[in-house]
């Protein structure tokens, strides 16, 4: 996501003495929590093997819908980097989290390998919404806020939440199937939908203040120029790295 991290490598933890959150830090702060660990709960992932085999589809499909999901999740990264650029942060993050919601009722509405693999398709494009989305958001909103010190510690403790809420919901899912089979993606779904509504209560983004520096926007002149030089960085001779003496492609 061009732009979105020009002042991030100069991040830093909170150091002693530095100023208390304000009230909009502080509420930008606790939605991006509920955002993440919403977001990210997956009830299904513990048992979807299971439940693709249940469903009629064999491992070759099962396997098969996985290796589809990782390679859709890939492409999906540069127009949705692109696609961020061009709407906010806070706008792809409403947007993935619909895609989100949609993607975890496929299953229930059609327990098939067609459902299936629309339904890992459309968490492909979800993640890739907000992948980036996220974090770019929280960083700019604490920066306006003059709080760029937090980021790095309201980035972990989204995620040290987000894997909380997986210890204690995942084994729940038995005993949920139980009383409903399509329990995991019906509470996925929820959950996504929870997600929505933390993206629609953020504040709108302030402006950073970053010396008067605007930020660059992405075009798909940007993307293809990337690719471009991807390429031709792959097909070149390997060239050393100056710091350790390693060429590239050595262990």
């Amino acid at each position: 996501m061009s732009g979105y991290f020009t002042g991030l490598r100069g991040a830093r933890g909170p150091r002693a003495g530095s100023p208390p959150l304000t009230p909009r830090a502080r509420r930008i702060i606790g939605l991006n929590n509920g955002f993440q660990l919403l977001f990210n709960l997956l009830w299904w992932m513990p048992v979807f093997y299971a439940y693709q085999r249940e469903a009629g589809l064999n491992d070759g499909q099962i396997f098969g819908i996985q290796s589809i999901y990782y390679v859709a999740f890939c492409l999906f990264e540069i127009p949705t980097g692109m696609v961020a650029d061009r709407i906010g942060a806070r706008n792809c993050l409403r947007a993935g989290a619909v895609v989100m919601t949609a993607a975890n009722l496929a299953p229930v509405l059609s327990p098939s390998y067609t459902g299936f693999l629309v339904h890992f398709l459309a968490i492909a494009a979800g993640r890739s919404l907000t992948s980036g989305a996220a974090s770019a958001y929280l960083y700019d909103g604490l920066a306006a806020e003059g709080a760029g010190e937090h980021y790095l510690k309201a980035e972990g403790q989204a995620r040290a939440l987000g894997l909380a809420a997986k210890v204690l919901c995942w084994p729940l899912v038995g005993p949920l199937m139980a009383l409903a089979h399509p329990a995991p993606y019906v509470l996925s779904a929820a959950s996504a939908a929870g997600s929505l509504v933390c993206a629609v209560v953020l504040p709108r983004q302030a402006t950073a203040r970053t010396g008067g520096r605007a930020r660059a926007k992405g075009t798909p002149r940007d993307g293809l120029a990337f690719l471009r030089e991807a390429t031709k960085a792959l097909r070149g001779p390997p060239r050393r790295c100056a710091c350790v003496g390693h060429t590239r492609g050595s262990d």
